[in-house]
């Protein structure tokens, strides 16, 4: 249980780090 448990958290923190990456991206394609 407590395995599964980091193992979500740490795909959450994953998802989060690609929504940032896409945000730059997004930012340097606008400019």
């Amino acid at each position: 249980n407590e395995l599964l448990f980091s193992e979500i958290e740490y795909m959450q923190k994953r998802e989060m780090d690609l929504q940032t990456d896409n945000m730059y991206l997004r930012n340097k394609i606008a400019e």
